[in-house]
């Protein structure tokens, strides 16, 4: 395992959380990794010689939940792609919890 990169056993056990999963290539090219929240996470990249990639994984709250706690989600997902460096390339990832079709008329 990429020493940059925790263990199961060194992160203690979690009750919720996100993760990313990805192929030995992109494990070993792996420069840093952050929680952004309880709902949020990026993934910074070493790409192609000079270049970086970034990855936000986002799993955003559901509609049943309060607008207090859905506007602060997507506050701080903004705020974090709003100062994400220009000469990264960047890649949302993450559930939005849409509703399609008429189930959401209900």
């Amino acid at each position: 395992m990429n020493p940059r990169v925790g263990s199961p056993q060194d992160l203690g056990v979690r009750q919720q959380g996100l993760g990313l999963s990805m192929a030995p290539a992109w494990r070993d090219a792996l420069l840093s990794f952050s929680q952004l929240g309880p709902k949020l996470l990026s993934a910074h990249f070493q790409a192609k010689a000079g270049q970086h990639l970034t990855v936000v994984t986002a799993y955003a709250p559901t509609d049943a939940r309060e607008d207090v706690t859905k506007d602060a989600f997507y506050l701080m997902l903004f705020a974090y792609l709003k100062g994400a460096p220009a000469s990264h390339k960047l890649i949302v990832l993450g559930d939005f919890n849409a509703e399609l079709g008429s189930a959401w008329q209900e």
